[in-house]
C-alpha cells in the first residue's frame, strides 16, 4: 500500500495493541462495516489521528480538528476526516450519536475486515 497522502497528521500510540482493534475496544464490527467511539477536539490548531485514549465509559480514537464546533462544522470535517483516512467516500461515513458532546460515534460502511485492517495502519506503529 502506498504511504497515506494527507493534508492531517497521523499520530500514534504506541501502547495500542492490535488486540485493542476490536469489540472490546473503539472499533466494534458490526454486519455492515465498523462502529468507531471517538473522542474529538474541535478549534485545534491541526487536524490530527492522535491515538487512543480513556474515557469515563471505555476507549476511544483521540481525533483533534481544526473545524469549530459551530453549526456542525466540526461534524462535516470529522465526516470528510474519517472518510479520507479510511480511504472511503464520504457516503459511507455517517454519524451515529453525539453530535453536539465531544464522545462521538461514527459508523463507515463496507467491508468489516478491510476497513479494520486499514484502521490498524492508521493507528498501530509497526
Amino acid at each position: 500500500m502506498p504511504p497515506l497522502r494527507s493534508k492531517y497528521v497521523i499520530g500514534y500510540c504506541s501502547s495500542m495493541p492490535k488486540s485493542n482493534m476490536t469489540n472490546t475496544g473503539f472499533a466494534h464490527v458490526v454486519e455492515d462495516g465498523l462502529v468507531l467511539r471517538l473522542y474529538v477536539q474541535p478549534g485545534a490548531k491541526v487536524s490530527a489521528l492522535l491515538g487512543e485514549r480513556e474515557a469515563g465509559d471505555g476507549p476511544r480514537l483521540k481525533i483533534k480538528l481544526t473545524a469549530r464546533a459551530i453549526e456542525g462544522q466540526a461534524n462535516a470535517a470529522l465526516v470528510e476526516l474519517i472518510a479520507e483516512l479510511m480511504h472511503v467516500p464520504k457516503s459511507t461515513v455517517s454519524l451515529q450519536a453525539g453530535s453536539t458532546a465531544r464522545l462521538k460515534t461514527i459508523h463507515v460502511r463496507g467491508e468489516s475486515q478491510a476497513l479494520l485492517s486499514k484502521l490498524q495502519q492508521l493507528t498501530v506503529n509497526d
